[in-house]
């Protein structure tokens, strides 16, 4: 199955979309201006599009780093102060 093609903004001229058990999925890589960041925000806001992260506290900075590194995170590791598994 095929997702439609898109109307996209400028901004996201590098984004694939896939679907993937019939949800779509955006996967990119992290480049641009902050402009582009903001734009890429607010474009997802309004299509209600969220993204999938694995949470870690800063204590946990080594085993976030360890399961990028080894291939074991899912999705994206972000360091999160307070934040408690």
């Amino acid at each position: 199955m095929s997702a439609p093609e898109p109307s996209l903004p400028h901004f996201a001229i590098n984004l694939t979309v896939r679907r993937v058990a019939d949800s779509p999925v955006i996967p990119a890589r992290l480049s641009g201006t902050a402009k582009d960041s903001e734009e890429t925000v607010k474009f997802s806001q309004a299509q209600d599009i969220t993204c999938q992260i694995e949470k870690y506290g800063l204590e946990d900075a080594e085993e976030a780093y360890q399961s990028m590194v080894s291939g074991n995170v899912r999705f994206r590791a972000v360091l999160v102060p307070g934040y408690k598994k």
